[in-house]
């Protein structure tokens, strides 16, 4: 059987891309999907009856489950929480999708036939809004000037699918097919990173593990959030999450001391909310 988990925030059921686009693909065996619904309200109720409808005409064999508890419960513990319950009972994966992500229609038949069990599988993942490849890469660590090296190794590549073997690669969560050989071995997502780094955290202990991807004859399309117009005051709320990740990479992959790491962060946080509160008040002096 093949797991799907698809967490959503704040979005109708029936405008999900990672739904809509999931009953789109032609279904090549038993398939469970669990929608996990972080919105801190339950408006969801009245779209469950039609989807539960709409999964069956998609694959009459296939399991929707459904879960809402009112909490926005941290993505490692989420991801973690989820592969338990089916990587510990003999499954042989799972795939995480978050909302925001279109997938190929040809899905499930590719996965059938290149699907590798030892290391984890990836789909090219494009952006929406640039077409460009956004996953997998290859990416250092932000170090202490945040200067994170990103190199799209797929663009020089003359095959764009098969094995990498890369001690630092990258994958965006959505698409992430983890095997069960992989979490049999300890592989978890960290749960001291609660929303940003998640990924980034997950694939750099998967490279120290295998060191291995195998990425999949599959395009995947997605809405990456940085892309997007934003206001100052969100842009901020990102920037601080983003911190406490970059204070948590530093003491753990660079070394540096907890304390220091702190308040290096903090410095940088400050004098980044400055910089951009004199640009945006710029240019609203500007209109």
């Amino acid at each position: 059987m093949i797991n799907i988990f698809i967490l959503i925030y704040n979005i109708s059921l029936d405008e999900c891309p990672s739904i809509n686009s999931l009953l789109r693909t032609i279904p090549d065996d038993r398939v469970r999907v669990k929608i996990r619904d972080n919105s801190p309200h339950f408006f969801n109720k009245k779209y469950l009856d039609g989807l539960r409808r709409d999964i069956q005409e998609w694959s009459p064999v296939a399991i929707l489950e459904y879960e809402w508890d009112g909490n926005n419960e941290p993505l490692s513990k989420t991801y973690n929480r989820f592969c338990e319950s089916v990587l510990n009972f003999g499954n042989d994966c799972v795939m995480i999708l978050d909302q925001d992500t279109c997938l190929e229609k040809n899905l499930f038949s590719v996965m059938r036939e290149f699907y590798d069990h030892g290391c984890l599988n990836v789909p090219t993942v494009l952006s929406m809004h640039s077409g460009h490849i956004i996953s997998p890469r290859r990416q250092k660590t932000a170090g202490l000037l945040n200067n994170t090296k990103e190199v799209y190794f797929l663009e020089n590549q003359e095959s764009k699918s098969g094995k990498f073997f890369l001690d630092d690669f990258f994958a965006i969560g959505s698409g992430l097919i983890i095997p069960q050989s992989l979490w049999a071995k300890g592989l978890r997502f960290d749960e001291n990173v609660k929303f940003y780094g998640v990924d980034t955290e997950f694939c750099m202990d998967c490279s120290k593990m295998c060191g291995v991807i195998n990425v999949l004859p599959l395009e995947f399309q997605h809405d990456i959030s940085v892309e997007g117009d934003i206001s100052f005051f969100e842009s901020v709320t990102r920037i601080k999450l983003y911190s406490k990740y970059w204070e948590y990479q530093l003491h753990k992959r660079d070394g540096k001391n907890r304390v220091f790491s702190y308040f290096w962060v903090k410095l940088f946080l400050t004098a980044w909310v400055a910089k951009k509160a004199v640009r945006s008040w710029s240019e609203k002096f500007k209109k």
